[in-house]
């Protein structure tokens, strides 16, 4: 999980647009996909780099360019010059630590920053990985972290050729990928909130430290998907109203259920929120409340012992002229009035329930 990010030194006071990568290390090389559609064919190959610009508007195809892995600033850096992007677009795609945004770029372009957050089994923990989108006339360009294929669904589909998503163009493409990447995020939260359940029943049976502390993870991981997903309703937002990028007005209705979509996540994440909070509250009250019956009780048992102590120390004075030292039943006598002294407060304290 990706709570706190640290940039690399090298990256600190450089001049903006330095093709430095911000990130996390990676093992494997960054390997590239495409995928190129009509309405009755599909063409998968392994992406080369040419020498001139992006495919052609004219061609009749569209095209879904995946880049996994972009750890390596030289072949971001062949990308950009092959689609003519700013060192300011490229310097985004490296620094995984960027807000998710909407922008607007020249030879109607368009450049989105999104984010996607998978729950890992294998690490048990959340993952987040940054998605770059860009798109054009005819084309759809993906930069992502891992070497994972997010748009494997949406090629799946492309294969079966079903519905509208080979003659939709390029934009439904890219609302594909954000529905995805949304139900990505609504299966994790449905994990999430399973165990949410799951705890708020133990913690009304016996809650106990255990407790606390899988309060506290489920309160951070809430926490970090809250951050991931928020900023994504103001990307949406953008796209639905055409300030970023072009849709036909058949995909326009897929937006808007993209962004409800979204905005139904991001509520339960609220929602789940405000009850890991109430369950963190309600663990440190009913803690605050067995402290609390705990010094209670020691009071209780203290406050006996008081008048006891005090006849023990009366009668351990041991002055000549203390009649009771010299009663042949003294002792029995001093035993039986601290007794009933001691026996008559715990009766009094127990019909007080003040233990």
């Amino acid at each position: 999980m990706r709570a706190f990010h640290r940039r690399k030194p090298e990256s600190v006071g450089q001049s903006p647009g330095l093709l430095v990568y911000v990130g996390q290390d990676r093992d494997f090389h960054p390997t590239l996909s495409s995928i190129s559609f009509t309405a009755g064919e599909v063409t998968e190959a392994c992406c080369e780099l040419p020498d001139s610009g992006p495919p052609p508007p004219d061609d009749g195809r569209v095209h879904l360019i995946n880049i996994m892995g972009v750890h390596e600033p030289e072949l971001i850096r062949r990308v950009g010059e092959w689609f003519r992007l700013s060192p300011l677009v490229l310097e985004d795609i490296l620094d995984t630590s960027q807000r998710p945004k909407a922008e607007e770029l020249d030879d109607g372009q368009a450049f989105l920053v999104l984010k996607s957050v998978d729950f890992s089994a294998e690490k048990g923990q959340l993952i987040e990985e940054q998605v770059c989108v860009l798109w054009g006339p005819n084309y759809v360009l993906t930069f992502q972290e891992s070497a994972a294929n997010l748009c494997e669904p949406i090629i799946a589909r492309l294969r079966r050729g079903k519905g509208r998503i080979r003659t939709a163009g390029p934009g439904y493409i890219v609302i594909a990928l954000l529905d995805s990447i949304m139900d990505r995020a609504s299966v994790t939260l449905g994990k999430i909130a399973a165990e949410a359940e799951e705890l708020e029943d133990e913690l009304a049976e016996n809650p106990d430290e255990d407790t606390l502390r899988v309060i506290y993870r489920l309160k951070r991981e809430i926490l970090f998907l809250r951050n991931a997903l928020s900023p994504m309703q103001e990307v949406l937002t953008q796209l639905s109203g055409d300030e970023v990028g072009e849709f036909s007005e058949a995909s326009e209705g897929y937006m808007r259920d993209v962004r409800d979509h979204t905005a139904k996540v991001v509520d339960e994440v609220k929602t789940l929120h405000d009850l890991l909070t109430a369950m963190l509250e309600l663990h440190i009250s009913l803690a605050g409340m067995r402290m609390n019956r705990t010094i209670k009780f020691l009071t209780g048992v203290a406050t006996i012992f008081i008048p006891l102590t005090f006849l023990a120390g009366v009668w351990g004075m041991n002055f000549k002229g203390m009649p009771e030292l010299d009663w042949e039943y003294g002792y029995l006598a001093a035993l039986g009035i601290m007794t009933a002294v001691g026996v008559g407060m715990a009766v009094y304290f127990a019909k007080r329930k003040l233990f």
